[in-house]
C-alpha cells in the first residue's frame, strides 16, 4: 500500500457479475453502499469475460490505485492477484476480497466471515503466493496462485464444475458433486517429482496437489497444516484406495476439523518440478500443463481484511 491517508485513498473494485452462478451482480448492489463508505475514492468496473478482471488489476498498477477490491469467487482473485504481480512495479496496491464465488476457498482461508457484509477493513496482511512455471501450446507460461495449483481428479472436478452453470449454482457444494466420480473412477497418474538439488520421485496417484493455502475445491483440506503465511508450498499426494477408503477420505477432508487424512501424504517444500500426462489446475482456472516448475513468494500479497 502507499502511504496515501485514507480520505485520499484510490480504491477500484472489480465485480465480476457472472460469478457464482449469478450471484456477484445479486449480491454487489446491497453491498455497493458498504463500499462507498469506506474512506476514499471509489470507482467500480465490472468484467464481460475471462481475462478482464486481471487486465483491470494491471491497469490499476500503473495509475497508482491504492486498494483493488476482487468481488467474485476464485476465479477472479487469481485474476487480480495475476494482473497486480505481472505489472511487477515497485509499490503495489493492497487486496481485498467480497467473496461471492462457487468455491471461495481464498476468502475461507482468510478466516472472512460467510455472512458479507463489504465491512471497512480494519487490518492488513501480507500472504505469501505460489507461482507455477509450466508448459503451453506456445512455450512455457508463469501464473501466480493463492490456494493451490492441482493435477489428476481435482483438475478434472474443477473443469466439470466451470463448464456446468448447474454446478455453480450449488455453490460449494458443486466441487463434492462434481469431485466424486473423479476419485471414484478415474485412473491414477505417473508423476515424476523432485525438488532442487534431490533425485527423483516417480508415484502413481489419483492426485497430486501444490498448496499454498490450507483448502480448495469449495473447502477440500488435503494440507492441514498449510497456512497462507508459512512461506512453503505443502505438496499433497492423494493415493487410490479402496473404495471405502476413498469415501472415507473425501468426507474426512470436507471435515472442518484438522486431520491426518488416509491415504494422502503431506511434505513441505518451496520448489519443486513435476513431470507426467496432466492438465494443471491452479484457483480453478487451467493454465497450462506438466511438466512444471513450482515455487512460493513467501510474504508477497497485502490483504486488507475486516
Amino acid at each position: 500500500m502507499t502511504g496515501k491517508s485514507a480520505p485520499t485513498r484510490r480504491i477500484l473494485a472489480i465485480v465480476n457479475p457472472a460469478a457464482g452462478g449469478g450471484r456477484g451482480a445479486r449480491r454487489f448492489g446491497p453491498l455497493r453502499g458498504a463500499l462507498e463508505g469506506w474512506p476514499g475514492r471509489l470507482r467500480v468496473r465490472a468484467t464481460t469475460r475471462r481475462g478482464d478482471a486481471e487486465r483491470l488489476a494491471a491497469a490499476a498498477v500503473s495509475e497508482g490505485i491504492d486498494v483493488v477490491v476482487a468481488v467474485g469467487g476464485d476465479g477472479t482473485v487469481h485474476e487480480v492477484v495475476n494482473g497486480i504481480l505481472a505489472a511487477n512495479a515497485g509499490v503495489r496496491p493492497a487486496l481485498a476480497v467480497i467473496p461471492v464465488g462457487t468455491g471461495c476457498d481464498f476468502a475461507r482461508s482468510l478466516g472472512l466471515p460467510a455472512r458479507i457484509s463489504g465491512a471497512e477493513p480494519s487490518r492488513a496482511v501480507r500472504v505469501d503466493v505460489g507461482v507455477v512455471r509450466c508448459t503451453t501450446d506456445g512455450g512455457t507460461l508463469e501464473r501466480f496462485f493463492l490456494n493451490a495449483a492441482n493435477m489428476g481428479a481435482s483438475t478434472a472436478s474443477a473443469r466439470r464444475v466451470k463448464d456446468s452453470g448447474l454446478f455453480k449454482q450449488a455453490g460449494a457444494l458443486a466441487y463434492v458433486a462434481a469431485g466424486l466420480p473423479e476419485v471414484i473412477a478415474r485412473p491414477t497418474t505417473r508423476f515424476v517429482w523432485a525438488e532442487p538439488g534431490t533425485a527423483e520421485t516417480t508415484d502413481d496417484l489419483l492426485n497430486l496437489s501444490v498448496c499454498n493455502g490450507p483448502r480448495f475445491g469449495g473447502g477440500l483440506l488435503l494440507a492441514p497444516a498449510a497456512t497462507l503465511r508459512d512461506g512453503l508450498l505443502h505438496l499433497a499426494r492423494f493415493e487410490r484406495g479402496t473404495l471405502a477408503d476413498l469415501l472415507r477420505t473425501m468426507s474426512e477432508a470436507y471435515s472442518p476439523r484438522r486431520l491426518q487424512l488416509r491415504g494422502v501424504e503431506v511434505s513441505s517444500v518451496t520448489a519443486l518440478r513435476v513431470d507426467g500426462d496432466a492438465l494443471i489446475e491452479a484457483d480453478g482456472e487451467f493454465p497450462g500443463r506438466l511438466p512444471a516448475e513450482f515455487a512460493v513468494l513467501p510474504r508477497t500479497l497485502d490483504v486488507l481484511l475486516p
